[in-house]
C-alpha cells in the first residue's frame, strides 16, 4: 500500500499497524472445547464443572470458584485470547497475569494482554454467577518486528522497533517523531520487517 502525508520538523505522526497471531502458532490451550474432561483444566472453590458432551466449563450459583489451565509464556509477550461465553447471571473475571477482563453478557469475545507474570488463564466468578465458555484460544503474537525510516536514496536514517510500538486490542502504534529522530528535508518512507 502507497500513503503519502506532509510533515514538518518538530510534527509527531503516528503510524499504526493491524496485527495478529501468525498462521502457524498453536494454541496454548490444551482441550479448550472442554471434550477431554478436567485433565488440563485445573478448579479451584466450589461451582465449576466439566461437560464434556456438549464441550463446556460449566460454572453453577452458590458459591464462588476459579478454574484455570496454566500456559507457558515469558513477560513481555503478546497475546490473543478468545472464547465463547454463555453467562445466566453474573459476571466472570477472565485474568491472564496483571490484566483481567469482565464479561457479563453471552458473545464470543477477544481479549489481548500483554504477559506479566503469567502463569495461568483464570475464569473466576462469585457464588451469585451461573454460565459456561468453551472454544478457549490462546495465540501468541509476533512483535518482533522493526519499522525502518528510509530517506530517497534508499538508506536507512532510523530504525525502531517493537519496545517502540504502544499495543492496544489489535492494534500496534508508533508515534514517529521527526525532530526526535534528526533527519533533514526531504521525502521519507516507512518499511516494515518481521
Amino acid at each position: 500500500h502507497s500513503w503519502m502525508q506532509f510533515a514538518e520538523y518538530g510534527d509527531v505522526q503516528q503510524f499504526q499497524l493491524e496485527i495478529g497471531p501468525c498462521a502457524y502458532e498453536q494454541n496454548a490451550i490444551v482441550d479448550g472445547s472442554f471434550s477431554g474432561g478436567s485433565a488440563d483444566w485445573v478448579s479451584s472453590g466450589f461451582g465449576w464443572s466439566i461437560d464434556t458432551t456438549n464441550g463446556l466449563a460449566v460454572k453453577t450459583q452458590g458459591a464462588s470458584g476459579v478454574i484455570r489451565q496454566d500456559v507457558e509464556t515469558a513477560d513481555g509477550v503478546y497475546w490473543m485470547i478468545s472464547m465463547d461465553v454463555v453467562i445466566g447471571s453474573g459476571q466472570f473475571a477472565v485474568n491472564f497475569g496483571a490484566d483481567t477482563e469482565i464479561v457479563s453478557a453471552t458473545g464470543s469475545y477477544t481479549f489481548y494482554f500483554m504477559s506479566d507474570t503469567v502463569v495461568s488463564l483464570k475464569v473466576s466468578a462469585d457464588g451469585t454467577t451461573s454460565g459456561s465458555f468453551t472454544n478457549v484460544v490462546a495465540l501468541p503474537i509476533n512483535t518482533n518486528f522493526e519499522v525502518y525510516v528510509v530517506d530517497a536514496n534508499g538508506t536507512t536514517q532510523h530504525t525502531y522497533d517493537g519496545s517502540d510500538f504502544n499495543f492496544t486490542n489489535q492494534w500496534a502504534t508508533l508515534s514517529v517523531d521527526w525532530e526526535d529522530i534528526a533527519v533533514g528535508t526531504g521525502c521519507y518512507t516507512l518499511q516494515v520487517s518481521d
